[in-house]
């Protein structure tokens, strides 16, 4: 039974036997004392909106029966006035659940939910939800150029559903200045800002020059921060971003580079410089490092208009070594020379593993320049030098069948005859008439080979550059 009152002393009375030999006796009093309530208020958030629904839990460690209800409960607003109450709220199992709905207009802050027997209390607060009406972002740049005098600086504001925000922009450009302890520079700052246009984007031209763009104390990266001022609303919403900055001004590539190169054999390739768009720069001085063996040469080219220079090296002095081939800007960090600017350059590099063949002849197709254009007759010009020991004594004349492969597979296909004299070695050359429709389209290859008597092969291949060509294309 439960005390009278809050505490009272008891009597336990302990007997052990096995039933015939052994028996023990043992008595003891114990204090016992009356088991309070415990009770805890539990809600399922801390935080709610007007017009939601509270839930709570109500616990209560006790679940004796002269403690059958919550006898009197009370809801509190922040301004201290008793906005709902509950009259013995029978518990289950010690457990209390109770919900109720927030009007949708009311008072913000804290309220209180209490109990005054058994006596417990918390409280929860109710904030008004506000949804961002727009969001504001850049659209570029991510990252900017040291050679470039400006740059196009645009950041746009947006509603959910995808309509243009109109109002206010404001934007702020830092470079910070690398913080040390003696002779500390100050960060570089410059504002933009004016209203947004129809798509909702505001677009600002930003000079270079008063940033710090070289290589210096200051940060690499342009630091930027906008809000936006909706018309109307007064409503702003910030964002930020930053902008890289790459002191890349442009950079050399190797087109479509041959890997191997046969000795002997004139060794054609191309370079093309390319600013940091990739576009390609005219008129610019290129050179080409060549290094095989202990021996190292540097010739130099103009490229053209396409940005592309052309070069045809001699293989007879590499002595079937590996070489390599470097396109250089300058040759300033070359020739250990103090560098004369601030901008650095891509150079490009490729190597190049000598061919080895049975044969000592060999064929040489001379590339056709530029965007060759659709429905004109092209003449592709082969250059052959023959060995008498390939071809043997007897001999007169040699075959050169040829073939072009376009989207569609083989598209053409031929074969050239040639009339030769004694010579030991034979060097002539002959034409290929080709005339690029739409089944050659948009990069179509040439193969010319000959198959020698004595079992010996000389080939060579090339891919042109061809216009866009249609099938109804009016010629």
């Amino acid at each position: 039974p439960q005390p009278a009152g809050n505490q009272e002393v008891g009597t336990v009375h302990l007997r052990i036997s096995n039933g015939h030999y052994f028996s023990v006796n043992e008595e003891k009093k114990v204090l016992i004392h009356r088991a309070g309530t415990g009770t805890f208020i539990q809600m399922d958030k801390p935080v709610y909106n007007p017009g939601q629904t509270v839930v709570s839990k109500w616990r209560t460690a006790s679940v004796a029966d002269d403690c059958p209800f919550f006898h009197f409960s009370g809801l509190q607003d922040p301004n201290q006035n008793r906005i709902g109450q509950w009259l013995d709220v029978r518990p289950k199992q010690g457990i209390a659940d109770l919900s109720f709905q927030l009007a949708d207009e009311l008072s913000l802050g804290t309220y209180t939910i209490s109990v005054v027997n058994p006596k417990a209390s918390t409280t929860f607060k109710v904030e008004e939800h506000v949804l961002q009406k727009f969001d504001v972002f850049f659209e570029g740049p991510s990252q900017i150029y040291a050679s470039d005098k400006t740059f196009h600086l645009r950041v746009c504001g947006r509603y959910s559903y995808g309509k243009a925000v109109q109002g206010t922009m404001r934007v702020i450009l830092c470079q910070k200045a690398r913080r040390r302890l003696q002779n500390a520079s100050k960060d570089i700052c410059r504002e933009y800002s004016g209203p947004t246009a129809s798509k909702g984007c505001f677009t600002s031209s930003v000079s270079t020059s008063v940033f710090s763009l070289a290589p210096s104390e200051e940060d690499g990266k342009l630091y930027a921060e906008a809000s936006l001022l909706e018309m109307g609303t007064g409503v702003q919403i910030n964002t930020s971003s930053q902008i890289l900055i790459s002191r890349t001004a442009a950079k050399a590539v190797f087109e479509t580079p041959n890997a191997y190169y046969i000795p002997g054999v004139p060794y054609r390739g191309k370079i093309k410089l390319q600013d940091h768009y990739g576009n390609g720069m005219k008129n610019r001085k290129v050179y080409l490092v060549i290094k095989f063996m202990r021996h190292r040469l540097i010739k130099t080219y103009i490229t053209d208009g396409s940005g592309i220079a052309s070069f045809n090296l001699d293989t007879t002095a590499w002595n079937s070594s590996t070489v390599s081939l470097e396109g250089r800007f300058t040759l300033e960090e070359l020739m250990h020379m103090p560098r004369k600017t601030d901008f650095s350059y891509t150079n490009a590099y490729h190597h190049l593993q000598p061919f080895h063949v049975t044969t000592k002849s060999f064929l040489d197709i001379d590339p056709l320049t530029g965007t060759l254009p659709c429905g004109l007759r092209q003449n592709v010009q082969v250059t052959f030098v023959v060995s008498r020991d390939d071809l043997g004594e007897d001999t007169s004349r040699i075959g050169f069948a040829y073939y072009v492969t376009g989207r569609t597979g083989i598209v053409l296909r031929g074969q050239k005859t040639v009339q030769v004299g004694k010579l030991h070695m034979l060097k002539g050359s002959f034409s290929i008439p080709l005339t690029f429709t739409a089944d050659f389209t948009p990069s179509p290859s040439l193969l010319v080979y000959a198959i020698f008597p004595r079992g010996g092969v000389a080939a060579d291949s090339i891919r042109f550059d061809v216009a866009l060509c249609f099938e109804n294309q009016v010629r």
